[in-house]
């Protein structure tokens, strides 16, 4: 979806694309594989269509999750990004308000 959006517009696209990646590269380089190879296998089944796959989390190689057993329904993964970036914006929105100008600085006073 972030090739789809130009400029700045795309950074939160890549930052969730990004996060979303954690989970699989850390399983890959806790079993010894390269996360770079594996990874790369992985996007290659993905963009042909075969979205099933995914990594083993014993020994980091790719398996079709469906004849694998395992199944992660699309509701959990969406609430649980919606929850992520609700956390993240929340986080900002304390740091950073969401309009600098109403929170202003007071005047230095040189003595």
């Amino acid at each position: 979806l972030a090739k789809e959006v130009e400029g700045v517009q795309q950074w939160p696209y890549k930052a969730v694309a990004e996060a979303m990646e954690v989970i699989p590269r850390t399983l890959i380089q806790n079993s010894g594989n390269s996360p770079i190879r594996v990874l790369t296998k992985l996007r290659a089944k993905h963009a042909e269509g075969q979205h099933t796959w995914g990594v083993d989390g014993y020994n980091g190689s790719l398996v079709d999750m469906r004849q694998y057993g395992t199944w992660e329904p699309e509701a959990v993964k969406l609430q649980s990004i919606k929850t992520a970036i609700e956390v993240r914006i929340s986080i900002r929105d304390k740091i950073q308000p969401a309009n600098p100008d109403l929170v202003r600085m007071p005047a230095s006073s040189s003595g």
